[in-house]
């Protein structure tokens, strides 16, 4: 009785006493545990079920009572994962063993698990969609999830589905007013991300623009403290080219989150050609980042200061102290993230434009092998570009040629490597290959009058018994960059 009427206090010692005079009493040590959760002593509700005998614990009750545990602990997430998984296998339709498998699986995601994550959320709406009593079940917090989810996996129209449910849901617990004290915090943060997520689906799909903008102000001028709000204010007139607005509302957001703040402003003065100024935030962004944060801070800061050193306003003597301070940043984030691709392709890119091709290559070989950016073309053109600069054999141009095809597969709309595949043709005297990716190039270049005019140059003398035009090979060549 005393369990019934939540006196748990008073319950936990009585079936203490009992587990104590019959310790396999498999029905008062799950009571006992229920207890301990309720109390919120999860270190010692998991303790006892642990050590209870085998057969309670493979009760599919029980293993919820220690998954639910082992979660509130947040010290025991690879247990909760063995225990969820098996809980689902054993009762799957149990709508919350589903709920708490995607629970589990979320904090995992960071480390290779959104298959799984997704998986859960699938599984948990498809038991409750044709059940208008089985859907009052889903929190507001459970709709942004499967939102978010549907998001990432490139359904918007289901996730602002769910985004859309999740706010009428809550709206109506508001309405009803049965959540107060802590629970009603937790709706308030939920409603804000809600309408948050929902807008920034919008806006970054080709919804409604004008509606997202208007839940932003909305959500800025409510709450001061929702640093995304403002970051996405900033976005939106950074887009419209008015620097000003949008560095006004990323040091609004600073308030509140100092890291982003800082580097989205680097980036609004990055985009204006502002460089001065924009290295002094992207340093600003670096000092401020946190420990996860550092080797995302530092590559960003690094690359801000090579892009700074090609620009056509950088003096000459300026250039090598800026590419000196974009290897300290590119080594600071490999030594805060030793598997950070993007640092080693960084310092690649500093030993390129030093001259420095054989440890250039060196650097973005190991990017290619480690295959963390296969999936990105710069990496083969990097790769290929130090082939063909530190050195002219035959078997290096080979080399090159079959990097920058690798570039154009993933990217076959890429406006440049085809005059870099032209110009390898070339060095091996392959003029009538040289000639025909000149004549594919014409459908991709966007400055149609130059590739025409570059597409009629003629072949050399002992081939045709005419000769190329130099200025003409020039204007097509002589931008091979590093990216």
């Amino acid at each position: 009785m005393a369990h019934v009427r939540c006196q748990y206090r008073e319950a936990r010692d009585l079936y203490k006493k009992c587990i104590q005079t019959s310790p396999d009493h498999l029905a008062a040590v799950y009571l006992y545990t229920q207890c301990l959760i309720h109390e919120r002593s999860f270190s010692t509700a998991v303790r006892v079920i642990e050590e209870a005998p085998p057969q309670l614990r493979e009760e599919p009750q029980v293993m919820k009572l220690l998954a639910t545990g082992y979660l509130a602990t947040g010290e025991h997430d690879h247990q909760a994962k063995a225990a969820c998984d098996r809980l689902v296998i054993r009762t799957p339709e149990d709508f919350e063993a589903w709920a708490m498998r995607a629970e589990v699986y979320s904090r995992f995601e960071k480390v290779g698990y959104p298959k799984e994550t997704f998986e859960s959320y699938e599984a948990m709406f498809d038991l409750v969609k044709d059940s208008a009593a089985a859907c009052a079940r889903v929190t507001p917090q459970m709709w942004n999830n499967w939102g978010t989810m549907l998001a990432v996996y490139g359904d918007p129209g289901l996730a602002q589905e769910a985004y859309v449910r999740g706010i009428n849901s809550l709206e109506e617990k508001q309405r009803l007013g049965d959540a107060v004290g802590q629970a009603a915090k937790d709706l308030d943060a939920a409603h804000i991300t809600l309408k948050f997520n929902r807008a920034w689906l919008a806006a970054s799909t080709g919804g409604d623009m004008l509606e997202a903008i208007h839940v932003y102000i909305g959500l800025a001028e409510r709450c001061k403290w929702f640093a995304d709000a403002f970051l996405q204010l900033g976005l939106e007139w950074q887009r419209v080219g008015k620097t000003d607005e949008a560095m006004r509302n990323f040091q609004e957001a600073m308030k509140h989150s100092p890291f982003m703040g800082k580097l989205l402003c680097s980036e609004a003065l990055r985009e204006s050609g502002k460089y001065p100024e924009a290295l002094k935030w992207g340093d600003r962004a670096a000092r401020h980042a946190r420990h996860d944060q550092i080797h995302y801070a530092c590559v960003f800061a690094g690359n801000l200061y090579f892009e700074a050193s090609n620009h056509y306003k950088t003096k000459s003597s300026s250039k090598d102290g800026y590419l000196r301070k974009a290897m300290k940043y590119f080594v600071k984030a490999l030594a805060a993230k030793k598997d950070c691709q993007f640092a080693a392709n960084g310092i690649g890119m500093v030993f390129a434009e030093r001259g420095k091709f054989e440890l250039a290559k060196q650097a973005f070989q190991s990017v290619v092998n480690h295959q963390g950016m296969e999936d990105n073309p710069s990496v083969h053109i990097n790769l290929a570009h130090s082939y063909v600069q530190a050195n002219t054999s035959e078997n290096d141009i080979r080399k090159a040629i079959d990097l920058y095809r690798a570039a154009k597969n993933l990217d076959p709309e890429d406006k440049n490597v085809r005059a870099y595949i032209a110009k390898a043709h070339f060095m091996l005297q392959e003029y009538e290959d040289c000639r025909d990716v000149l004549a594919e190039a014409i459908f991709f270049k966007s400055c149609m009058g130059q590739v025409c005019g570059l597409a009629y140059v003629q072949m050399p003398a002992h081939n045709t018994g005419r000769t190329l035009s130099v200025a003409a090979w020039l204007t097509l060549f002589a931008n091979q960059r590093f990216y």
